[in-house]
């Protein structure tokens, strides 16, 4: 039995760490490199929110839908979302496939956006 904790922590320290789920970077999103480049960004995002031309959204909650290589899906809540996707202004839900540098969103009617290359900062 004493040799027990050892064992585990002699485990622990073998076994890689599980990563935690990717979430969205903060930043500013484009369609291509061309556009990051001239600086014609499609949204913002930030901490606790999103700007774009056709949805804003604040107080953003974040629920893990699944994960599958390197994306990750995520369920995102909107307290406040306004904009040609969100029909009339409120709460909303969408959906947001994170990858490495990348980003695409299902908005809140169900159309699939393109994805979203994060320009450098």
């Amino acid at each position: 039995m004493r040799a027990l904790p050892s064992l585990c922590i002699l485990l622990a320290a073998t076994i890689p760490s599980i990563a935690a789920p990717q979430k969205p970077v903060p930043g500013r999103y484009a369609v291509d490199l061309a556009s990051c480049v001239s600086k014609d960004y499609f949204l913002t995002l930030r901490p606790t929110g999103f700007e774009s031309s056709v949805l804003s959204c604040e107080g953003l909650s974040l629920f893990l839908r699944g994960e599958a290589g390197d994306r990750t899906l995520w369920q995102v809540d909107g307290k406040q979302c306004r904009g040609l996707h969100a029909g009339f202004g409120g709460p909303k839900r969408f959906q947001m496939d994170v990858m490495p540098n990348r980003l695409r969103i299902a908005w809140p009617d169900g159309t699939p956006a393109s994805t979203f290359l994060r320009c450098a900062p």
